[in-house]
C-alpha cells in the first residue's frame, strides 16, 4: 500500500508500519521502492515471530507442535 500511495502522492513522504516476520516475505519491495526513488519510510516492527501464520493456524483451528511454533519464532537465533 506504501508504494501505491507514494506512486499517487508524488512529492510526499509516506511512512509504513511493518513487522518483521511478514517483511522477510517480501523483501523485493524494498528494491522496488529504491529503483522507482519512492520516499517512503518503512518502521519495523519487532515481534520477533510470524504472528500473521499464528493467527491463520488459529483462524482454522490448528493445534501446532513444538517444532512447527520454534520455525516461526524469528528469536531463535536472533535477526541482526
Amino acid at each position: 500500500m506504501a508504494t501505491g500511495a507514494a506512486i499517487a502522492a508524488p512529492g510526499r513522504r509516506v511512512v509504513s508500519l511493518q513487522a518483521d516476520g511478514s517483511a522477510m516475505y517480501t523483501l523485493q519491495r524494498y528494491g522496488r521502492r529504491r529503483r522507482e526513488k519512492l520516499p517512503i519510510t518503512t518502521v519495523l516492527l519487532s515481534n520477533r515471530k510470524y504472528q500473521i501464520l499464528l493467527g491463520e493456524l488459529t483462524n482454522v483451528g490448528a493445534n501446532p507442535g513444538r517444532v512447527a511454533l520454534d520455525m516461526m519464532d524469528l528469536g531463535n537465533p536472533d535477526l541482526e
